[in-house]
């Protein structure tokens, strides 16, 4: 899958000498959100996410998000950096955040519409405070850990909800999982994305592909990472 991200894994020495690969990712599609009511859709969950930013989007200009997700049964806190790019990263600390039981580490291939390509690395954890692990992602990528201090937040009001396929979908669906859709609204805006994550040996392309399929609507003329498009607006 040519695709797929190579992350080079680098020891103390300078010299970079072994190779991992990303092979799970998420295929993404902004929709207008006058076109919820024609997705045949169920399981819906609301939920209150704050990102926390410096200036307009300096954080997220750098790839770093910091994110603040709470529902009424539980909250979660997420640093994620992302990049355009290939990146390194320390192979001591990836090894150590793959095993670490409180929280959830992944590295994942992302594609938008168009299509266009993103590569992340993220920790989640229950609760509310940034734990030694979250500081273990920032200098396993070699980014400063944010201040909150000195940061404003924005509110994000999300309702998701996973798509309902039919038997035959269902039957050849290249996703791993049920496909989401999730509707983003803060100040007058509103995004509706469409996402299914997949995992090697399936394309991204025909990820999206599957996506754009389910559902009776022409894309967004604007596409992109609904975080940077949130914090730009």
């Amino acid at each position: 899958m040519k695709h797929f991200l190579f992350l080079t894994l680098f020891l103390s020495a300078p010299v970079f000498s072994q190779v991992s690969f990303i092979s799970q990712g998420e295929a993404k599609i902004l929709y207008p959100c006058n076109v919820l009511e024609s997705i045949p859709r169920e399981k819906e969950e609301r939920e209150m996410i704050s990102f926390f930013e410096k200036g307009r989007k300096e954080l997220d200009e750098r790839g770093i998000i910091l994110r603040y997700i709470r529902s009424e049964t539980s909250d979660e806190l997420t640093l994620k950096y992302r990049s355009k790019g290939n990146f390194s990263v320390d192979e001591t600390i990836y090894r150590a955040l793959s095993a670490s039981p409180r929280g959830e580490f992944k590295c994942e291939e992302d594609v938008n519409y168009g299509p266009s390509y993103s590569y992340s690395c993220s920790f989640k954890a229950p609760g509310s405070e940034l734990l030694p692990e979250h500081a273990d992602l920032a200098r396993m990528v070699r980014v400063q850990l944010p201040d909150l201090n000195n940061l404003r937040r924005v509110d994000v009001a999300s309702t998701s909800w996973k798509l309902k396929m039919t038997p035959a979908q269902a039957q050849k669906s290249p996703l791993t999982k049920k496909p989401s859709i999730e509707v983003w609204k803060f100040r007058d805006v509103c995004l509706l994305e469409v996402s299914g994550k997949y995992q090697a040996p399936v394309d991204a392309r025909a990820a999206l592909s599957f996506l754009e399929g389910l559902v009776n609507a022409r894309p967004s003329q604007v596409q992109g990472n609904k975080t940077g498009l949130a914090l730009g607006i």
